[in-house]
């Protein structure tokens, strides 16, 4: 009993990493869709590449209907210089070294963002 209780109490003293969601805010000043119809954007927030979507399949859970918007969403983002937010649900299997906006994996290896919005 004793050695229970001494267990129990090291695991409950035991540091742990809490994941937080991530709201990432900055420009998108590069754009485009590659000849497989993924949506890719330099922003940045991540001072790299990102992949958004899939506008030919379902990418990540991320339909082509709403690949679309959120290729239009980015376009716009670009085009008015305004920044573009998304928002990455970390508490969903993510990379385990993803733990601010500029630690966000390149191109597909991106998880899917929950959404994109236009920030002024």
């Amino acid at each position: 009993m004793k050695h229970l209780f001494i267990a129990l109490a090291l695991i409950v003293m035991m540091p742990f990493q809490a994941k937080a969601d991530l709201w990432c805010r900055g420009k998108f000043t590069q754009v485009y869709t590659d000849n497989s119809g993924y949506v890719v954007v330099y922003a940045s927030f991540r001072n790299g590449y990102l992949t958004l979507c899939n506008v030919n399949s379902t990418w990540k859970g991320i339909s082509t209907a709403t690949c679309a918007a959120m290729l239009t969403t980015a376009l716009a983002a670009q085009k008015t210089g305004f920044e573009a937010q998304m928002y990455y649900i970390v508490s969903k299997p993510a990379p385990a070294n993803m733990t601010s906006c500029a630690t966000i994996p390149a191109y597909n290896q991106a998880p899917a963002s929950y959404y994109v919005m236009i920030s002024r």
